[in-house]
């Protein structure tokens, strides 16, 4: 079995998994081969490992130009937002980041903060992925202004 321990210090993206029956997330590394590694699944390139929780640090938020638009008009799921950062234990992460975040393309045009006001998130300290919910240290919320991101 796969030790995702080994990919700790990596700068990886993590998704959540598109896949109809896969309650998790994605991790892809621009270094491996398939670049996909998934915490759920058996083709090449998965890590065969059913933990849901995810830790990052020095986090980047992306959502693709375009992207949200895309799948409003086709009403099709791709990947297309993700959180860049490097790879870290969850349980180091996990008693700082208590704010949940979200994103949905049919609402917002970027990641934002899961409660009123839906503060645009763009970055963070360290996130935490634990299924099916993201969550970032209530100071990546601070100072930002409060201007709503939605259609």
């Amino acid at each position: 079995m796969f030790d995702v321990s080994e990919l700790f210090g990596q700068r990886l993206e993590v998704y959540r998994d598109l896949k109809p029956g896969h309650l998790c997330w994605s991790i892809r590394s621009r270094k491996t081969p398939k670049r996909v590694l998934n915490y759920h699944g058996t083709g090449p390139g998965r890590i065969k490992d059913q933990t849901q929780k995810v830790g990052l640090r020095d986090c980047k938020f992306t959502v693709q130009e375009g992207g949200p638009a895309r799948v409003r008009r086709t009403h099709e799921k791709y990947v297309h937002a993700w959180v860049t950062g490097i790879l870290v234990d969850p349980d180091e992460v996990g008693k700082f980041c208590t704010t949940r975040v979200t994103y949905d393309p049919y609402k917002f045009e970027s990641f934002v903060a899961a409660e009123e006001p839906r503060v645009p998130v763009f970055s963070a300290e360290m996130v935490l992925f634990e299924y099916p919910y993201v969550y970032v240290p209530p100071s990546a919320l601070e100072g930002k202004a409060a201007a709503s991101t939605q259609i």
